[in-house]
């Protein structure tokens, strides 16, 4: 039996704004596909007032995300997904 695997892909997000919750998260990647699983950590030792976070997303949908929202302005930052 033959099964095809479908590859997860974690995405790296950099200077999210510090208000930023799981659940608006998930609803900004879902546009793009099946959101698995997320994580965001605030940097509270940090002035600046941004977090970051990992979101998994199966490979092709995490390629369209990562095309859509790397530079996109969000909560008044400008992200950085990798």
């Amino acid at each position: 039996m033959n099964r095809s695997r479908e590859l997860i892909n974690q995405i790296y997000i950099t200077n999210l704004p510090i208000s930023a919750e799981e659940g608006d998260i998930r609803d900004l990647f879902a546009v793009y596909g099946e959101v698995i699983s997320i994580r965001v950590s605030t940097e509270s030792e940090k002035a600046e007032g941004r977090a970051y976070g990992f979101v998994k997303m199966k490979h092709t949908d995490a390629r369209a995300a990562i095309q859509a929202l790397n530079g996109a302005e969000y909560g008044g930052q400008t992200l950085r997904l990798m």
